[in-house]
């Protein structure tokens, strides 16, 4: 059974029990570079997404093949799956869920893709440009999608001038529910994202008018659409609220929906 953030994070904190990885996960102030073992994953993750990201063969569509399931045999090598496996610390069989074309990330391992566990077919797709700043728990539900340059950050730093000189840190976890669609360039912080029915949320690229978000979304998708919309360069910070459009820097609600909407 895959795992939820909650238990996520208590694997976390029981796995790595250094004490400013746990001052990390528990939201407190940290110095990385104080910590051995935290600059050891670190550098790990450092030179593991420097492979992945150079070793990306191009896809090779072949004829028909219509839809994501079938990317895994056309898509990278045992070698290219490997990689992931020991980037985020899973069975290669579950990596094969996976399509990122590039990433960066912090640590690697305090990444949880829920999907893993659920499915043989890609059940989570990121376009270049990936971004993961895992210092706390990153979790991303089945079924998600990333557009380009997807920027999530659990890390933070005090606006305090004399913190910072002294190189303190700080993180707080990000939790992204299922079916998420996260359009490009979108920045989330701190994020928990949901729907009170079915932990959906969307976020999608769009740059016309807000008013016309929710009627773009009509002409891509042909089945239920619950949750969250976050406009296209959106930077969202905190909780986000079931069935409402959030657009800006910093996000803000620009709209209510009337709740989950069933498609023609």
């Amino acid at each position: 059974m895959p795992l939820t953030a909650e238990e996520f994070m208590q694997k976390l904190k029981s796995k790595y029990t250094s004490p400013h990885f746990q001052k990390a996960l528990n939201g407190e102030a940290y110095k990385s570079l104080e910590d051995t073992e935290m600059v050891k994953v670190k550098k790990r993750a450092r030179q593991l997404t420097h492979k992945y990201n150079i070793q990306l063969p191009p896809v090779e569509y072949q004829e028909g093949m219509s839809s994501l399931k079938n990317l895994p045999e056309i898509y990278g090598s045992e070698e290219h799956y490997k990689t992931l496996s020991e980037l985020f610390d899973k069975p290669i069989e579950e990596c094969k869920t996976l399509y990122i074309e590039t990433i960066q990330v912090d640590h690697g391992v305090f990444i949880n893709f829920e999907g893993c566990k659920l499915h043989k077919e890609i059940n989570f797709y990121a376009n270049y440009g990936l971004v993961i700043l895992d210092c706390s728990a990153v979790h991303i539900g089945n079924g998600c999608s990333f557009g380009p340059s997807v920027h999530i950050y659990s890390a933070g730093h005090s606006t305090d001038v004399e913190e910072r000189k002294k190189d303190v840190q700080r993180a707080n976890p990000v939790t992204i529910g299922r079916d998420c669609w996260i359009g490009g360039h979108v920045v989330s912080l701190f994020l928990h994202c949901f729907d009170k029915h079915s932990q959906s949320c969307r976020a999608l690229s769009h740059h016309a008018q807000l008013e016309m978000v929710s009627e773009f979304i009509l002409t891509l998708f042909a089945y239920t659409i619950l949750g969250v919309t976050v406009a296209a360069g959106a930077v969202v910070r905190g909780n986000v609220p079931a069935n409402v459009v959030v657009a800006g820097n910093p996000a803000r609600i620009i709209k209510h929906l009337k709740g989950p909407q069933v498609l023609a």
